[in-house]
């Protein structure tokens, strides 16, 4: 069963002290990511296109090659955690 004021509760504590904690992590364009994502009324369609675009001006900041492979399927290391989690 859900319950309404759990998530209203979780929903507010992500909006304000843990968007802070969260946000102080990571490249500065997930703040307009998750700013445009918590402005999106539930009847809306998602920002897909801005999500989209953010993520790759990030990437770019970030000197991150998109089209390549991802880490954790080139390094031995990760790629036998990911391994062990696909047999869980």
């Amino acid at each position: 069963m859900l319950n309404h004021s759990l998530t209203r509760e979780w929903k507010q504590y992500a909006r304000g002290a843990f968007k802070n904690i969260m946000l102080s992590k990571l490249p500065m364009e997930f703040a307009a990511i998750f700013n445009n994502i918590i402005t999106t009324r539930f009847e809306e369609r998602p920002p897909y296109r801005f999500i989209r675009k953010m993520i790759y001006i990030s990437a770019t900041h970030q000197c991150v090659d998109l089209r390549g492979p991802y880490d954790w399927q080139v390094v031995p290391a990760l790629l036998s955690l990911v391994k062990k989690s696909n047999r869980i």
